[in-house]
């Protein structure tokens, strides 16, 4: 199905004019995220807002899994330790090991509960990671 064809033999013009990507009467047009306009700079904040929510919720999602995994496996230090380690040296480590496997525990069932912010799930992160460097 075509349009029309006006009065010189051209087409017709659609209901935004002769120009396809221009405005109708009364619609405001559409602008990209990095487009000069005076309606550009809350898209963009709103653009950027989304992105961080979409980054914080994978990583708060992430959180669960992670501190399950990080508990059994200072769990399964603590027997290697038992044995292997000389009786001076043991303690201290296997206290170590006792306070991680609880913190995991704990973080575990924070978040099971929904205790810890969706906001804080960087941080945690951090302190997971900061934690695991401290066992070397």
């Amino acid at each position: 199905m075509s349009r029309p064809k006006n009065a010189k033999g051209g087409r017709a013009a659609g209901p935004l004019g002769s120009n396809p990507l221009g405005t109708a009467e009364g619609v405001e047009p559409i602008w990209r995220a990095g487009d000069a306009s005076p309606n550009s700079a809350p898209l963009d904040r709103v653009l950027e807002d989304s992105l961080k929510t979409s980054q914080r919720q994978a990583t708060y999602d992430a959180l669960r899994p992670l501190s399950v995994g990080l508990a059994i496996l200072w769990a399964l230090f603590i027997p290697f330790n038992v044995v292997d380690l000389p009786r001076e040296t043991r303690t201290p480590v296997l206290l170590h090991d006792f306070v991680m496997v609880a913190a995991s525990l704990g973080l575990y069932f924070l978040i099971r509960k929904d205790r810890v912010p969706i906001r804080w799930a960087g941080p945690v992160m951090m302190a997971m990671a900061c934690v695991l460097a401290s066992r070397g």
